[in-house]
């Protein structure tokens, strides 16, 4: 049975860096984030890890993670997808990081 997760990161705590969602057979996020870090130790071995290694400047991240889904998402175990939206204001569409108990409104109102 097939889980979706979305890994949503966020850039010098300040804004949404990457949003990416992976279809995948994982029974948790847990393992799922397990999985993909031992993948890519050993795809780093690799010439594409290597290569993806010079093109990040030898800091392979969760954004770097996202711009080489379209090799990865056929090779690492268990994942049959993986779907990424960079929010980016030049291109009209953002993302914002809000505090989840932020009250909206309660019942007398604000």
């Amino acid at each position: 049975m097939s889980q979706i997760t979305t890994i949503i990161t966020d850039y010098q705590h300040e804004r949404i860096g990457v949003i990416v969602e992976v279809v995948h057979s994982y029974p948790s996020p847990d393992e799922l984030l397990r999985a993909i870090r031992k993948f890519l130790l050993e795809w780093a071995e690799t010439e594409d890890g290597r290569e993806a290694a010079r093109a990040s400047c030898d800091s392979f991240n969760w954004g770097d993670f996202a711009d080489w889904s379209a090799i990865l998402q056929g090779k690492i175990p268990g994942i049959s997808n993986i779907t990424y939206i960079y929010p980016d204001i030049e291109k009209k569409r953002t993302a914002v990081i809000l505090d989840h108990e932020e009250l909206l409104f309660n019942g007398e109102g604000l």
